[in-house]
């Protein structure tokens, strides 16, 4: 599993959650504010994508060769 953090948002409060998401979307929008700023968030998304991918398959060949 890695360094994956897994969080139950069914536990979280409403006011919580409120408050996380507008973290996050100030935080969406200072990074596209950057020079270069959606080709970063871009770039660091298509590396997390093959990164998942990758552990998916070598967990799916790790299991198939049980």
């Amino acid at each position: 599993m890695g360094n994956d953090i897994h969080i139950n948002i069914k536990k979280i409060k409403k006011e919580i959650a409120d408050t996380l998401a507008r973290g996050c979307l100030r935080l969406y929008y200072q990074i596209i504010a950057m020079p270069n700023g959606r080709e970063l968030l871009d770039d660091a998304w298509e590396k997390y994508q093959q990164r998942k991918n990758a552990e998916a398959a070598s967990s799916s060949a790790d299991s198939s060769s049980e």
